[in-house]
Parts: structure tokens; C-alpha cells; sequence
């Protein structure tokens, strides 16, 4: 199975929990992390526990649908 990688930057409680509604719509699994914590990223838990100072990384276990691709562009960070 494929792995689609991204870089995504959370900054309020709103946008924790936009985002993982988001990551909610998507069909497999999905990994949040941050330094060495890796976290479910359908898990508002999860990723509230995550150090949100710098991007996390988010791996999906899959290619992203296009409209799902479009709503996370708000979050996704280039390096």
C-alpha cells in the first residue's frame, strides 16, 4: 500500500479539531507525528498530545481523494 506523506501546522483548538475531522474522511489509516510520538490522526486526543510548536507529520495509508486533498491545503506546510 502506497504511503502519501505531508507536512501540516495546527495553531488553535478550532484547527485541531477542523483538521481531524478532515483526516476523519478518509478511509484508512492515517499517522500524526511529532519529534518521536506518533499518534492515530483520527484521534483529537491524539493529536492534542503532540508537541503543535512545529509541523507534524502526517502519513496516509493511501493516496489522498482530491477534494480531501483540497480542504487539508490550509494546514499543509513546505519546508
Amino acid at each position: 500500500m502506497q504511503i502519501t506523506e505531508m507536512k501540516a501546522k495546527v495553531n488553535t483548538m478550532e484547527d485541531i479539531k477542523t483538521f481531524v475531522s478532515y483526516l476523519n474522511q478518509f478511509p484508512n489509516d492515517v499517522d500524526v507525528s511529532s519529534a518521536q510520538y506518533v499518534v492515530d490522526g483520527k484521534s483529537i486526543l491524539g493529536v492534542f498530545s503532540l508537541d503543535l510548536e512545529k509541523p507534524l507529520t502526517v502519513k496516509f495509508h493511501g493516496e489522498i481523494p482530491a477534494e480531501l486533498e483540497e480542504k487539508l491545503a490550509q494546514f499543509k506546510v513546505t519546508e
